[in-house]
Parts: C-alpha cells; sequence; structure tokens
C-alpha cells in the first residue's frame, strides 16, 4: 500500500466513523494510548493525511473531528490525551477552514486554556496556533487584527491572575498567539518586556500573577522551540534566581520554564546556557542547586555531543554540590553524574563507568577504582572529556594520606599525561 493509499484509508475510517464508533477507529485508538512513541507516530500519520487526502474534505474532516471532542472516550486519561491530540489536529486544517469553522474552533479552545489538564490546556494552545497560523497564511487573519486581540487578552489575564485556572489559561493563551505569529511577533508586540514587567513589578503576595507570567515563557519556548532562543537565553539567569523565590509556585514555575528551554536547545548554544548553570550551582540556597544540576542533566541528554567538551568545566562544580551537606543536592549531583558520564566518548572511560560513578559518590571505594584504572589499557588518546573524571579522582589519591594510594596513584597520572591528546588544554581546568 503506498503511502497516498494509507491516507485515504485512515481519512475514510475517521469520516465514516460514527459518534459511538469514532473512538473505535485505529487513529483516534492509537492518539489516546499511554506509549508516547505511539502518539507520536499516530500523529504524524494523522497530520500526513490532513495535509494530503483531507484537504479535499476539509468540511468533513471538521466535522469528524468536532463529533471526537463531543464524545470522548470514556476512560478520563485516555479521553484527555485523545482531546489533546484532536485539538492540535483540527488546526492543521486552519488554512482551509472559512470564517464560521475559525470561530467555531477558537471558541472552542480558549475556554478549554484554563483546563487543568496539562494535556488538554496545550492541545487546545497548539490548536489555536496552528488554526491562526493557517488562517494567516489565507489571509482570514491578520497580526495587527485578531492574533493581537487574542494575545492582549492573554496578556492581560496574565496581569490579573488571581486564581490556577486564571494563571494557566493566560500563560496559555500567550503561548498560542505567539505561536501562530512567530518568533518576530515577541518583539513586535513586547511580549517579554510585558511579561518581565508583571514578574518584576507585581507585588509578592500576588502569586498567580507572577506564577503565570513565568508559566508564559515555558509556553514561549514549546511554541518556538529554538526559535525563542534569542529571547530565552538573556532571561536564563532572571528565571535561575527565581529558584529561591518565596512563593514555592513562582518557583516551580521557574524550574519548569528552563527545564523546556533546555530540552529544546541548539547544540550550538550550549556553552552560552552553562555559565548561569555554574553560578545557580555556587548559589548558597539549596533549591537553587538542586535545580540547576537537574538542569545540566536535561542539557546531558539532550545535547551530549555539545556538553561533553565542556565537562572539564562542570564536573568539579558538581563534585562539590556532592560534598554539599543538604541530602537534597547530594541526590541531584548523585543523579546528574551518570547522565554526564554518557556524553564520554573514550571508549575505556565508558567501560570504567560504573566504579567511577561508584567512587564520586563513595570516596572509600577510589583505591578500587585505581587498581581497576591500573588494570586498563588506554588505547585511545584521552581529551578533556575523558580526564574530567578521571583526574578528580587521581587528584584525590594523591593528596591521600596512605602512601599505598599515593604510590598506586603515580603510575596512572604519568601514563594519562603521555595519552592526552592536548595535556595543557585538557587537563588544565582539572589541576588549577
Amino acid at each position: 500500500m503506498s503511502a497516498a493509499q494509507a491516507e485515504e484509508a485512515l481519512l475514510a475510517q475517521v469520516l465514516d466513523s460514527t459518534t459511538s464508533s469514532a473512538a473505535d477507529a485505529t487513529l483516534v485508538r492509537a492518539l489516546g494510548e499511554e506509549a508516547d512513541a505511539l502518539r507520536c507516530v499516530a500523529m504524524h500519520a494523522a497530520s500526513r493525511m490532513i495535509k494530503g487526502a483531507g484537504m479535499h474534505r476539509v468540511s468533513d474532516l471538521f466535522a469528524a473531528f468536532e463529533r471526537m471532542l463531543d464524545e470522548p472516550p470514556s476512560e478520563p486519561k485516555r479521553a484527555e490525551r485523545t482531546v489533546g491530540a484532536v485539538l492540535s489536529l483540527m488546526g492543521e486544517l486552519g488554512e482551509a477552514l472559512d470564517a464560521s469553522q475559525l470561530s467555531r474552533m477558537v471558541s472552542r479552545c480558549v475556554p478549554l486554556l484554563r483546563h487543568e489538564s496539562d494535556i488538554i490546556a496545550g492541545g487546545a494552545a497548539r490548536g489555536i496556533a496552528n488554526t491562526m497560523c493557517g488562517a494567516l497564511r489565507s489571509e482570514r487573519a491578520s497580526l495587527g487584527g485578531e492574533i493581537k486581540t487574542l494575545l492582549d487578552a492573554g496578556i492581560s489575564e496574565v496581569a490579573n491572575a488571581k486564581t490556577l485556572d486564571a494563571s494557566r489559561g493566560g500563560a496559555h493563551g500567550v503561548g498560542a498567539c505567539i505561536g501562530a505569529a512567530g518568533a518576530s511577533g515577541i518583539g513586535r508586540f513586547n511580549v517579554m518586556a510585558s511579561l518581565v514587567a508583571i514578574i518584576d513589578n507585581t507585588p509578592r503576595g500576588a502569586t498567580c500573577s507572577r506564577e503565570s507570567a513565568v508559566l508564559a515563557i515555558e509556553q514561549l519556548s514549546l511554541q518556538l522551540g529554538s526559535g525563542f532562543e534569542p529571547f530565552g537565553i538573556p532571561m536564563l539567569r532572571p528565571l535561575v534566581a527565581l529558584y529561591a523565590d518565596k512563593d514555592k509556585r513562582v518557583a516551580d514555575a521557574a524550574a519548569g520554564a528552563v527545564r523546556a528551554m533546555l530540552g529544546q536547545l541548539s547544540p550550538l548554544a550550549v556553552k552560552l546556557v552553562l555559565p548561569a548553570l555554574y553560578d545557580g550551582m555556587e548559589a548558597t540556597a539549596w533549591r537553587t542547586k538542586v535545580e540547576c544540576l537537574k538542569a545540566l542533566s536535561v542539557l546531558a541528554e539532550h545535547a551530549p555531543s555539545s556538553v561533553g567538551p565542556r565537562l572539564p568545566d562542570a564536573i568539579p562544580r558538581v563534585m562539590e554540590c556532592l560534598a554539599n551537606t543538604n541530602a537534597k543536592v547530594q541526590d541531584s549531583a548523585s543523579v546528574a553524574l551518570p547522565l554526564l558520564c554518557a556524553c564520554v566518548d573514550n571508549p575505556e572511560t565508558q567501560k570504567l563507568r560504573p566504579l567511577l560513578i561508584k567512587a564520586f559518590i563513595k570516596p572509600e571505594t577510589t583505591l578500587e577504582c585505581i587498581d581497576e584504572l591500573l588494570c586498563t589499557t588506554f588505547v585511545n588518546a584521552m581529551d578533556g572529556t575523558s580526564l574530567a573524571f578521571i583526574m578528580p579522582l587521581l587528584l584525590r589519591g594523591l593528596n591521600d594520606s596512605k602512601y599505598e594510594t599515593t604510590r598506586k596513584v603515580s603510575r596512572p597520572c604519568f601514563n594519562f599525561c603521555l595519552s592526552a591528546d592536548r595535556p595543557f588544554v585538557s587537563g588544565r581546568p582539572l589541576l588549577w
């Protein structure tokens, strides 16, 4: 079966389903599955169907999606996932919708921006963004008209939020409008200046407004992806400072915003965000240390090839956190170490990974790790990435009060200096 035939088959199944059988359609079942990978494939297939065969039957497909929203699956979690996905997919019809359908789509999505489920609220935001983006292309909407009206309403809701629902609704509304307008809309409508003013100038007791402004920054990042970098990277230090905010909801929102931003960061921009995280790891507040370690872990998973060369600067700071008296800081550092070690390409270092991590966390096992180092033949050149994990242990051994440990460590130190790719550059951050 060709791709076109598969699209036609999916379209026919969706259009032929009645209200009672819509939830049983193969595509709809897949959209409601718990497995992220399956839902991702289903979303991709549905998007292909809409942009292909679906464009010839827009009105019928729009009506079918409305039936699915009116009669979602009976199981609550499946219903959340299905509704969120369908809202997003309906938006992809935006370019072909008439004025009446556009109005119905926006009217359906706007109230859902306040929904307690992040899946449904996020789906509504993506639905509005996709719909208005298509409407802009078909010239049924304009940046200075419908988009600005929706954005002004969102900013106003953020500034005047008094409840959790209003906080979520305003943040998702701002994200949806900028998702439609694109990154250029942030500068055109002074969005970042408005949000920063709300965070800085709103009284500390107005938790919902400040939380909503930070949540809006997270939504901007989710909507624009790497396109948000020119605006998000300068905001990183202020967001890190909010980790220690007295309002826990504001601090939690800042942590979510940073993770969302770093999870979509371009690998070339990694070096620009690390200094802010390093400063946070050296801060006094334990919450700031913990969240910066978590953010560093997100970066290590997202862009290991970019984080790896910067491990000589990162590992000493993680070791300081590992020695912190606060148990939560120690635990976060212990979780970050294996993720950072995974950024190392050297095969011999990867083989020693479990022992290295164990020696970092439990100093009494240092000698055991050094014995294994002596038994390992290193045939690949050692760069700063590999030495970032090995040198701290060797330095610990050289400073040990036991002569046996010092004597054993001297041999691998000599060998690593010989095999290092660029000894001065690779080892400098760890030796100074």
